[in-house]
């Protein structure tokens, strides 16, 4: 029975890589107990909450483990016990996250695009941006993610820098019913985008 079980497990684990190439378990088994192991084999930390469903002939499991895995590493889940007969399903999911030190070099990369001359507005792709602004943020994560030279007008904080992004979308003839994020390309200005994404493959 337990090279059944471990039969179906392999098989199993292997759907899974094939689905999700960045985690994979697993298994090692000694002394009447399994301990269940975690690789993250991405380039970025990863948080994976695993669940064990469907238990039978095992103890050590209470509730789902949240645990976030620094990139190319294998960490240690769970330890599980049982007499003769056991079975089980793993079933996770997980997402990409910023270690601090990552999200403190992403945002010395985008003050770095700060726009200081405003006399250059109408040069290149310039997006006034809003950190508490989700599309914003999409907008500005893309363009750095694909390497594309722009800049950014902060209008978070800066009053006088929201005063110039209305003030250029008035005399620009568009509508004041806007919504972020405001983009200028080469001068031509827009907003309020029905697909943000496919607005922004076109840029380059």
């Amino acid at each position: 029975m337990r090279v059944i079980v471990a039969a179906l497990f392999l098989c199993v684990s292997l759907l899974t890589y094939g689905q999700q190439k960045d985690i994979d378990f697993q298994i090692d088994e000694a002394d009447n107990s399994l301990s269940i192991f975690c690789l993250n084999n991405s380039d970025s930390h990863q948080e994976v909450v695993l669940s064990i469903l469907d238990i039978k002939g095992l103890t050590g499991y209470t509730n789902p483990i949240k645990k976030v895995l620094a990139p190319q590493t294998r960490t240690h889940f769970l330890d599980m016990t049982y007499d003769i007969v056991y079975e089980y399903k793993l079933s996770y999911t997980k997402k990409a996250v910023q270690s601090e030190e990552e999200i403190i070099a992403k945002a010395r990369k985008k003050e770095s695009l700060y726009l200081d001359d405003f006399s250059k507005l109408n040069e290149g792709i310039v997006i006034f941006d809003d950190i508490e602004c989700t599309r914003c943020s999409y907008a500005t994560n893309y363009l750095m993610e694909k390497n594309i030279d722009f800049k950014i007008v902060n209008i978070s904080d800066n009053k006088e820098n929201l005063k110039l992004m209305w003030k250029t979308i008035k005399e620009k003839g568009h509508s004041m019913h806007v919504k972020t994020p405001v983009i200028m390309v080469n001068g031509e200005l827009s907003h309020s985008h029905t697909d943000l994404h496919n607005f922004l493959e076109g840029l380059k």
